[in-house]
């Protein structure tokens, strides 16, 4: 309601937001008008069940953070993950993720998840010290895709990096 207006004209949101970006939305308006001639008493009230964010986590620890977080059930989630991360936490991380978005197998912590994970990188400075007490095949293996990271194919290097590390670390059943 503009506060100058002679005849009060409310504009009520839409009772739930539609897209990222949008403000004042997820509410109704409440109007009580006592007599004939007085001014009305309009008051806002959210009505809205999702609650929608956009959230950049740059490191585990705030990923972690944000898993604990309450009321996720109820969320719009935009993730943008801009991290560097070692092969255990980029482990973690990928954990983490699957949690909070739900698989065909169980649900996700947040209601509606959008990931986005152009900023995830693999972190393989040191990810020889991960195979040292591994034979030697799985050893030049990753000797290998270490120089193959400096050429042209340094992405899929990466990604073939920590698939092998995934594989050494797969438990025999």
């Amino acid at each position: 309601v503009p506060p100058d207006a002679p005849i009060p004209t409310v504009y009520p949101s839409t009772p739930e937001q539609l897209t990222f970006g949008e403000r004042d939305t997820g509410n109704v308006a409440l109007v009580f008008f006592r007599r004939h001639g007085r001014k009305p008493i309009v008051r806002q009230e959210r009505v809205a069940f999702w609650t929608w964010r956009t959230e950049t986590v740059r490191d585990v620890a705030s990923l972690r953070e944000l898993h604990d977080s309450q009321n996720l059930r109820q969320t719009v989630l935009r993730l943008y993950v801009d991290a560097c991360a070692t092969p255990s936490e980029y482990e973690e991380i990928e954990s983490i993720l699957a949690d909070l978005k739900g698989t065909e197998a169980h649900h996700g912590r947040v209601g509606v998840m959008q990931v986005h994970r152009d900023g995830l990188r693999l972190d393989t400075r040191n990810i020889a010290e991960v195979f040292t007490d591994l034979p030697s095949v799985v050893q030049a293996t990753a000797r290998r895709l270490r120089e193959e990271e400096e050429g042209e194919n340094a992405e899929a290097a990466r990604k073939a990096l920590y698939y092998l590390y995934q594989l050494t670390r797969a438990r025999p059943r």
